[in-house]
């Protein structure tokens, strides 16, 4: 099924990553997708990013930030980035349960405009390992 925005097809799934998981992001790991979103000018996209698993945890003392990168091709560049979620653990062991929302970010209007393509990046200040998985993908909000 597409969906379409302001007259422009967009990509069909608008997801970013589908239980992808965080090993070794450390240097920054690139969402498993760059998603295309025709640069729809009438309509407000969200980025929602959600646990995937279910023995998801960051460190202690350990944190996870999730960034935005925008592009007018399939290859958004770092210097066009939004850093969307910071999270550091300082409480000590504590997991976070499947299916839990970690954050919404709704994209600016003017990186909406002229940018077509974006990715997330997820960095990690310690290898997670196989157990931490994440959702991401965009909601077009009328």
């Amino acid at each position: 099924m597409a969906i379409y925005s302001n007259g422009k097809l967009v990509d069909s799934s608008l997801i970013f990553s589908a239980a992808q998981i965080l090993d070794n992001a450390t240097a920054g790991l690139d969402s498993t997708n760059t998603v295309y979103f025709g640069g729809g000018k009438s309509n407000k996209l969200q980025v929602n990013v959600a646990v995937a698993s279910s023995t998801f945890s960051i460190a202690q003392n350990q944190s996870l930030t999730i960034a935005i990168q925008y592009g007018t091709n399939s290859s958004p560049t770092t210097s066009l980035r939004d850093v969307i979620y910071t999270y550091k653990n300082t409480a000590g062991a504590e997991a976070t349960a499947q299916g839990t929302l970690l954050c919404q970010y709704t994209i600016p209007g003017d990186k909406v405009a002229n940018y077509d393509y974006a990715k997330l990046v997820y960095t990690t200040s310690a290898d997670e390992g196989a157990n931490d998985a994440l959702d991401a993908w965009i909601s077009i909000v009328p």
